[in-house]
């Protein structure tokens, strides 16, 4: 089943964070949460995955699945996301969202006033 939003997810260094919001300000149009991280893996872990062991955030934020691939695009150019410990960024298929509001504001529509 093919859904028409998606949940993505961005784990990045705290260093990148500023740079991560303007562009999502810049280029999406959805709502996002944040949220402080630290990681539990072993420093071996880390450093195999380039994450060091630094501070780090986790942006969550809802996409319209048409929107994907040019965010991915954007935060490897942008924010050099092919390069290791600079983040990591995957999606979720979401099957359903509890109501038109809630979906209007995930994604930074306009919300009906009944």
């Amino acid at each position: 089943m093919n859904s028409l939003y998606k949940l993505l997810i961005i784990i990045i260094d705290h260093n990148y964070l500023a740079k991560l919001e303007k562009l999502l300000k810049k280029y999406s149009t959805s709502f996002h949460f944040l949220a402080n991280a630290k990681g539990t893996a072993n420093n071996e872990i880390l450093n195999y995955l380039g994450l060091g062991n630094t501070p780090k955030h986790i942006v969550l934020l809802v996409l319209e699945e048409k929107m994907v691939y040019n965010i991915f695009e954007i935060l490897n150019s942008e924010l050099k996301f092919d390069i290791p410990g600079r983040g990591i960024a995957f999606t979720i298929e979401l099957d359903s969202i509890s109501g038109k509001n809630a979906l209007k504001y995930l994604t930074n529509d306009k919300l009906e006033v009944m």
